[in-house]
């Protein structure tokens, strides 16, 4: 699940996430946006019902330098907690298709590519002394697909 454009924070992070969106629909991946009328913002995972984590936590660098965190918890009733929290946000949520995502204008695409490349470049401008190479941010192509 992934906020829409008036739930995601902050409000260019959607147009940036936007151009990866097609790799992963093309690939199958099932995806839905929230549009539940509050920002989206923590990242939470369940693995059978029983191992959980929910955080601020992002998988790049800025995320590392703000020191943001995730709290991991091995127990079913905080695992079935997430679950009906998860449920209720699928319920405010619209899957996003193939169709529709091809339908979009020129110029929603070229801002979608903007401000990815924006984001990557500005990553690199200010966090260019801060490098490890297991944060790497970067999309690989998914292997016999074009993009």
């Amino acid at each position: 699940m992934a906020g829409s454009y008036s739930t995601t924070d902050p409000w260019f992070m959607w147009y940036a996430s936007q151009h990866i969106t097609m790799r992963l629909l093309r690939a199958g991946v099932r995806i839905y946006e929230f549009e539940g009328g509050q920002i989206m913002h923590a990242k939470t995972v369940v693995v059978d019902s029983v191992w959980s984590s929910v955080g601020s936590y992002n998988w790049d660098v800025l995320s590392n330098k703000l020191l943001e965190a995730s709290v991991t918890t091995f127990g079913t009733e905080e695992a079935s907690q997430l679950e009906d929290h998860f449920r209720r946000d699928m319920a405010r949520s619209r899957e996003l298709t193939m169709e529709q995502f091809q339908q979009r204008s020129w110029f929603l695409r070229f801002k979608c590519v903007f401000f990815y490349y924006g984001m990557r470049f500005g990553e690199k401008l200010g966090f260019w002394d801060y490098i490890d190479r297991h944060l790497s941010t970067s999309v690989a192509p998914l292997k016999g697909r074009r993009s």
